[in-house]
């Protein structure tokens, strides 16, 4: 077949009804068309080859490519792709009806006569199917390309070898960034009803895609997918997608069945539009295309949104961190580096709950891959109540009024929007799935990751500085970028010399470089004496006026666990430093 492109295999297959399924080169039919004919069940047997059209049955034999295929099917070979325009006088009769139609339409389907006539919608009598409701398929210029014809039972026949356009093409505004795309005309014609525009349908359902429907997607940058909300309408979707690109396909579920449901149980825009402001994307798969280079337009759209939604990062009342950070943003990664009891748990701890306290909607995880959850728990109620551990314990035992109080006050407030897992001996992926399940449960986004500790994740790498490099990276690709969030990340310094109080800086980590080489922001703690000072070896801006690696000093409630104030400071003199809080 001359110019062959993936799009005629679709637009074939969708012509003749044929059913198939996606396998990665690969587009397997349910059945062969020449030696399985009224068969029911699936089989895999026939397959096309999705890069050059080249078709082969294992059962059968019969072999060749699209142009034989079509041609061995009995219809036009399509060399050139020379569609038939239907009759235009014949078609346009169908649409002049009177009105007792328009309004029969209207009680059945819940959609307003304005819409239909302005549509086109009409009725006729075609073939087998009987007398039907017509739907014209209009190009940009006018020109009415296809007819789909639907009777009562909702079988359905289009006009033969016609071109497969969305239904609505006539009315798009391409200066406008957004489509909207529905599987049925009536979808189509309920979002219009409520106040949409740059609305259209597929001409094939769930599973219909076209070269023409892909050039008039390129010409969008986002496409919001109102199918059909159950298991097939979201399947469709996410075929659709993976065809017209992932990165710009917004999924809406709907309250109801579909557009026109939600029409008849009296939606309007305002409700429906709260939905499509909640839609998601589907995940990536192998076989998605690739997300294209970002041009100059879209790179300062994104930075504008950006900073509408994040302008200067989640805050932790800790200034001199603030002031370097400007706060922590989605794709950042945070890692504190320290010998043990110099207080990296604490740290992240008072982030993790200050973080939580500037915020108002949202959720943090904490991986305590180390600590069990009793012991979290006790340390978190010793830093929100001020209660010492062993009378938090025993007013816990004898469940006082106090207690109460307490578990009362706590579950009321910011902090339940904190969730901890303590699931150990997990990889990345494993935090992926985690992180979406309790988004899933919560029903709320996650907003900051703190993981504690670096050493306690799983990696297939034997190696160090492999296993390191291999986490690290895992960490900042999939998570704090993929998911747009913030991660803290603590790690154990790699000295022999445990209870080191030398300074701790970049190449004081596990695996050398690698934690410095992925790191935004990279802050080693140690002791002075009994203070526990830190320095921020390297940070990806500087917001305030503060000078580069500057030196801090923690003043920390050792009963509480409260970081109460860091202030910069000198480079201590001495590891001998007497200064006590």
């Amino acid at each position: 077949m001359d110019n062959y492109t993936e799009f005629d295999l679709f637009d074939t297959l969708v012509e003749l009804g044929i059913n198939y399924r996606e396998h990665g080169k690969e587009i397997v039919l349910d059945n062969c068309p020449f030696c399985e004919i009224g068969r029911t069940k699936k089989s895999d047997h026939f397959s096309f080859n999705r890069s050059n059209g080249v078709f082969n049955c294992v059962k059968c034999s019969e072999s060749g490519n699209l142009y034989t295929f079509r041609r061995k099917l009995g219809l036009d070979p399509w060399k050139s792709k020379n569609y038939v325009i239907p009759d235009q006088d014949r078609v346009k009769a169908y649409q002049k009806q009177p009105e007792t139609y328009f309004k029969a339409f209207k009680t059945a389907r819940g959609i307003p006569e304005c819409v239909l006539k302005r549509y086109g919608v009409g009725k006729a009598s075609y073939g087998v199917l009987g007398v039907c409701r017509t739907y014209q398929y209009v190009d940009t210029d006018g020109t009415i390309v296809n007819i789909k014809y639907v009777n009562a039972e909702k079988k359905m026949l289009q006009e033969k070898n016609s071109r497969q356009i969305y239904y609505g093409t006539q009315f798009l505004d391409y200066n406008k960034h957004e489509l909207y795309v529905t599987e049925g005309e009536d979808d189509c014609h309920a979002l219009v009803s409520m106040g949409f525009d740059n609305v259209v349908s597929l001409p094939g359902g769930a599973g219909s895609y076209s070269e023409q429907m892909g050039q008039v997607n390129s010409k969008f940058k986002k496409i919001y997918l109102l199918f059909d909300n159950d298991k097939a309408g979201q399947e469709g979707a996410e075929k659709f997608s993976q065809k017209a690109g992932v990165w710009k396909c917004w999924n809406v579920l709907l309250p109801f069945k579909d557009a026109r449901e939600c029409l008849l149980n009296g939606c309007d825009i305002f409700s429906v539009q709260t939905f499509i402001n909640n839609a998601t994307q589907f995940k990536y798969s192998a076989d998605t295309k690739l997300r294209p280079a970002l041009h100059l337009e879209e790179r300062l759209d994104r930075f504008e949104s950006d900073c509408k939604i994040n302008q200067s990062g989640i805050t932790t009342g800790l200034i001199p961190i603030d002031d370097i950070t400007g706060g922590l943003r989605g794709g950042d990664l945070f890692s504190i580096v320290a010998n043990p009891g110099c207080f990296k748990t604490t740290t992240l701890m008072n982030i993790i709950k200050r973080c939580t306290d500037k915020t108002t909607s949202g959720i943090s995880i904490f991986f305590s891959l180390e600590m069990q959850i009793e012991a979290e728990v006790e340390r978190e109620l010793q830093m929100y109540s001020k209660f010492e551990a062993y009378e938090l314990r025993k007013m816990a035992n004898k469940k006082t009024s106090e207690w109460l109080e307490i578990r009362s006050v706590l579950e009321a407030s910011e902090y339940k929007r904190i969730y901890v897992s303590e699931e150990n001996n997990i990889s990345v992926d494993d935090m992926l799935k985690i992180i979406d399940r309790t988004e899933e449960v919560s029903r709320e986004k996650c907003i900051l990751v703190g993981i504690d500790y670096l050493d306690f994740v799983k990696s297939s790498s034997q190696k160090e500085y492999d296993s390191v490099k291999e986490v690290m990276l895992g960490i900042k690709k999939n998570i704090a970028k993929k998911l747009n969030i913030p991660v803290i990340l603590l790690s154990q310094t790699n000295r022999d010399k445990k209870d080191s109080d030398e300074e701790v800086g970049l190449r004081s980590g596990k695996g050398g470089t690698a934690i410095e080489a992925t790191s935004d922001f990279y802050l080693g703690l140690w002791r002075s004496g009994e203070r526990v000072v830190g320095r921020m070896s390297k940070h990806r801006r500087l917001v305030g006026s503060i000078k580069e690696n500057p030196y801090l000093s923690f003043k920390i409630d050792k009963k509480n666990y409260l970081i109460n104030e860091v202030c910069i400071c000198e480079k201590p003199n001495t590891p001998k430093e007497n200064t006590v809080w």
